[in-house]
Order: C-alpha cells, then structure tokens, then sequence
C-alpha cells in the first residue's frame, strides 16, 4: 500500500498501519487487508486514479443498503473526500470468509427479497454514483420504462459508439429498443431498493456462512435487475429462485424480460472491457429492438446474414462487372478435364461469360484427338494445358489433376473444390 494511503487512513482512523496483505479479485481497485496498530484488522481499497467522487458514493450505497436492515453489508469506517491532495481510499470492516452455511442460498432469496420489498423514493435516487468506474445518472423519472431508457441505456449506447467500441448501427438499434420499452418492462411496480451490480463476484459469504452484499452501485429500480445481473454473471439455484418467490413473487412474463435487464450490464461491460460483451450486447438488443421477445430467437443471425450480403455495386461471385473490367472478367478462363463427346482435347467453349478450356492428359487421349491436336499446330488451344513429355502416366499429371481439384469433378463434393480451385464446375461440361 501506498505510503499516502497509510498515512490518510492512521488519520482517519487514530492508529497508524502496521501491516498490509494485498488481496486479490478486483479488477478495477487495489483492496489491502490492513491491521492497525491497535489490532483492528479492516479492508482498503484505494485507486490512484479513480474519479474522486467513487468512494464517497460508494460509502453512501453502503450505508443506504444497511437502512433496510435486510442483508448484511460491510460498515464503513473511514472514506477519503473529494479534495485533491487527499488519495482516494474507503475503509471498511474486514468480514472473514467461511463456507457457505446449508442454507445460504435459502437465506439468499428471502433477503434479497427484503431488501427489494423495502422499497426507494422513486425510480432514481438523490445522488449519482458509479458502475465500476462508469459514472451512473441517478436524476428520478417518473415511470420505471423511461428511467431504463435515459438513465441506464441511452447513456451507455452512446458511450460505446463514441468510444468507437460499438458500431454505429447500434445507435438507430438502441433508439427502437427504448421507443418499445413501455411494452417490454412488464406490470408496472413499485420502485424497488437494488443493489445495482450484483454479480457473484459482489456476493460475499461472512463467517457465519452467510451472504454479504458488497460493492454496491445503488439506485431505485426494478427488482428484475438485480436478479437478471445475478444469473448473467453466475448461476443462481433452484433453491434461491422458490425462496426468492415464495417471499416476492415475480410479475408474470419474468423470464422473457431476463435478457432485457441484462442489457445493461452487458452495456457497461462493452465499455469497461469490450471484447466479446459487444457480441453479447448486440444480440441482447437485437432480439427487443423491433420484435417481441418470443419472435426475435432468431434475429441475431438474420442481422448477420444481412451484413454479410454484398453490396448492390458489388457483383457476386461470376457475375460482369460494369466498366472497363467487364471484359476481363468475362474472358476468366478455366480448364475442365473430361471433354464431352463430339469435343477434342483443348477446344475453348464459351458458357456464361466463362471460357472453358477443355483438357485430357495425354496418355488418356484417343489416337484421333492427338492426329487432331497435331494437325492444329502440334498442341492445344490457348487455355489448355499440354502435355509434359517424359512425365510418367498417372504420376506427375496426375497429382497436379487431384490438387487443382480437376480429377474426379463429377464426384459428391467434388464441385465444390473445383469450383474454388479455378475448374469448372461438373455441370458445365454437359451444356
């Protein structure tokens, strides 16, 4: 630990540091196991670079969490403010670890569900805080539907596509989404007490074996956050989910909303990390933007499949171009063995805007084609590939044959091979 830091938390606390155990977990702050020298044994956690304003608001979840007397919550003992010379750091009580007592995940459900139950002033509250190291917009709104859209999504939507870790698109997505967000929220409820960021990484079991709810980003929102964020980032039990139930049970239509609620973390984790969260996001929009969610399992591909669709200027696969390539493209030459009958060896036919070059290795020619290709100046027409003289029947052209996927065009899967090695396809030799 910094020698600031132990310096500002002697001072808040009255007793100096005597020993510091870094601890490990945090992907955005240092956390330290910290013994005083009165041998009170607490937790730091402290960012040099963090917004002045995150442990404060930290604190004050912290301590608006506790108020509904319904989990456990670590007590805050010190936080830095937010003047400049001061390090920011948060002090709390150091909770030992134990294992899980047989009911936890009972006890789990029934006091997620009494802080949920306890209810906030609205949708909102008094003061905006953090996500991680996002700053979250707090400001009340009337309806649950309209503080989804403006205070959690918008704000996200358009952090991503100005940070340039979404695509542009996800702007007219995330503007029909929130356009149908009055019908996708579900019964309207009152305003619950969230946690805010419960993922099992932020569920701590105390030494009694039981739960503890720690780095809150707290707010008055819907209750089905808190359980969708639960599932997205761990795997809540049977148990958890009838006992969660039988003291709050869930509105109808719970489970189709579950990827909604959702789509906020996985906003925010697109603008921590990026990564794979923009694929996660993206088909977690798609599905809500313009269907419901029962017919929108296969949107995602759908979208995709469109992406990939070339453009209108841009000819498939064998097609003219328009403009001076057009005659190059038109004269692309492929060979293609076995002559149909009534075709000797090396005659250019011309089928689609392809010109073909019949072929047949020497050794395979009747004697007719080789008086034939004699009789037209001793080799094959432009296109055609002649014979090696001195190779041995069945080796050297052969193998050339089987790796320019020429050979055997006429087999299952075959068509395919020629067709991507410059042959052409089987069904161009009987036209």
């Amino acid at each position: 630990m910094r020698a600031d830091v132990q310096e500002a938390v002697a001072q808040a606390l009255g007793a100096g540091v005597r020993a510091a155990r870094r601890l490990g977990g945090g992907s955005i702050n240092d956390a330290f196991a910290v013994t005083l020298h009165d041998h009170r044994e607490i937790f730091v956690k402290t960012n040099a670079d963090a917004d002045r304003r995150m442990f404060p608001t930290e604190a004050r979840g912290l301590t608006w969490l506790a108020e509904a007397h319904a989990t456990r919550v670590p007590r805050v003992l010190a936080v830095s403010d937010d003047s400049p010379p001061a390090p920011p750091f948060l002090a709390l009580e150091f909770i030992a670890s134990a294992a899980p007592a047989r009911d936890f995940d009972e006890r789990l459900g029934r006091t997620l569900a009494a802080l949920h139950a306890s209810g906030a002033d609205g949708f909102g509250l008094d003061h905006d805080n953090f996500i991680g190291s996002l700053p979250q917009t707090n400001a009340a709104c009337p309806s649950w539907a309209e503080f989804y859209a403006t205070r959690r999504l918008e704000p996200q939507l358009r952090l991503a596509v100005d940070r340039r870790a979404a695509p542009t698109s996800w702007t007219r997505m995330g503007d029909a989404l929130m356009q149908r967000l009055p019908e996708l929220v579900g019964p309207a409820e009152p305003p619950a007490r969230l946690h805010g960021d419960l993922w099992s990484g932020n569920l701590h079991v105390d030494d009694a074996g039981h739960p503890c709810l720690l780095d809150p980003a707290v707010y008055g929102g819907h209750r089905e956050m808190d359980l969708a964020m639960l599932s997205l980032f761990g795997n809540p039990s049977d148990r958890f989910t009838r006992a969660y139930a039988e003291a709050f049970p869930l509105a109808d239509g719970a489970d189709d909303r579950v990827t909604l609620c959702q789509l906020y973390p996985l906003l925010v984790h697109v603008n921590l990390f990026g990564g794979h969260y923009v694929g996660s996001a993206e088909q977690a929009m798609a599905r809500y933007a313009s269907r419901g969610p029962a017919d929108h399992a296969r949107a995602p591909r759908a979208d995709r499949q469109r992406r990939r669709r070339p453009p209108a200027h841009r000819p498939r696969c064998g097609a003219a171009r328009a403009g001076p390539r057009r005659d190059r493209r038109r004269q692309r030459t492929v060979r293609a063995a076995r002559p149909p009958d009534g075709v000797r060896n090396g005659q250019v036919r011309h089928d689609g805007g392809v010109r073909i070059a019949f072929w047949r290795p020497r050794h395979l020619e009747p004697a007719q084609g080789r008086r034939a290709d004699r009789a037209h100046g001793g080799r094959p027409d432009v296109g055609a590939v002649p014979h090696r003289s001195g190779s041995r029947p069945g080796a050297r052209d052969g193998h050339r044959g089987r790796r320019a996927g020429i050979r055997g065009a006429d087999r299952p899967g075959d068509r395919w091979r020629a067709a991507r090695h410059g042959a052409a396809p089987a069904g161009l030799l009987s036209q």
